[in-house]
């Protein structure tokens, strides 16, 4: 079975639950804790665990720190196959094992991921070769990664994954998606409004993802003019959604932030004077 890597950032209970039903399946399974504030029952919980292997940040460091550690352990272990998964996710055990077989049984060596479906697709193909897959849920090639120089640290939080993926793609390695195979995964603290779907995330959140989305979107630009289109009118959606979500104005200060630092390429941890 592969390893796996899930990163916490001040987990419920609930989610703690969810997580140990799928841990055994990993070996070893990596939890990294960029929490501020220990849950330290959460902790006990964890360790006792035989295969989790605990790694205590102190602090957030950002997502794409956290995989980049248990990247790097994986390489020091010659492990080969690294399963990404987020706090709120889940995935079956026998999913998981469908996902491993597709990537140690693919006759080629230029498979950079393995991805689960987190949603239904109207597409009836059973497997998809999208351009992009969200980090959870996705199976990683950890020798490929480290070729291409693992994940984006500057990003830290947002477009993490689809920075990655890209990455990948002007390299000539694959991804796959499997529709056949899927996980539950939580997409903001999500509310259904009369006009429109709306995912209410904190200001500092929407700072990330206008920042980075802007970022990824430029970068690639001359290889994927197509996604570029596609990133645009994603912002657009993002900022009309804010004008139906709590907050309106705090969240408008920190997409502005965020677009300052794009034009003056300011990356890495949020860095302003906090509001």
């Amino acid at each position: 079975m592969p390893a796996g890597v899930i990163t916490l950032y001040h987990p419920t209970e609930t989610m703690i639950e969810k997580i140990c039903q799928y841990i055994p399946c990993l070996m070893p399974c990596y939890v990294i804790d960029n929490s501020n504030i220990k849950n330290n029952d959460i902790i006990k919980k964890l360790i006792s665990m035989h295969n989790v292997i605990y790694i205590d940040n102190h602090r957030n460091k950002g997502v794409a720190y956290a995989l980049n550690q248990a990247v790097n352990l994986c390489e020091k272990n010659c492990i080969k196959w690294l399963l990404l998964m987020d706090q709120d996710s889940f995935i079956s055990p026998a999913n998981i094992e469908e996902m491993y077989h597709f990537a140690i049984n693919y006759p080629q060596n230029n498979l950079g991921i393995v991805a689960a479906s987190y949603k239904k697709s109207l597409n009836s193909k059973k497997i998809e070769e999208p351009l992009e897959v969200i980090t959870s849920g996705s199976l990683i090639n950890v020798q490929i990664c480290k070729k291409i120089g693992g994940f984006l640290n500057d990003l830290f939080i947002d477009e993490v994954d689809n920075e990655f993926c890209l990455r990948l793609k002007i390299n000539n390695y694959r991804i796959f998606k499997l529709n056949y195979v899927s996980f539950e995964h939580t997409l903001g603290n999500k509310k259904f409004n009369k006009r429109m779907i709306t995912y209410n995330y904190t200001p500092i959140r929407y700072y990330y993802i206008i920042r980075n989305t802007l970022y990824v979107a430029n970068k690639y630009k001359a290889y994927f003019p197509e996604l570029y289109c596609h990133k645009c009118t994603c912002i657009k959606k993002w900022l009309k959604m804010i004008f139906y979500e709590e907050n309106t104005l705090q969240k408008l200060i920190y997409v502005l932030q965020g677009v300052i630092d794009y034009k003056i390429n300011r990356l890495g941890e949020y860095s302003w004077k906090k509001i």
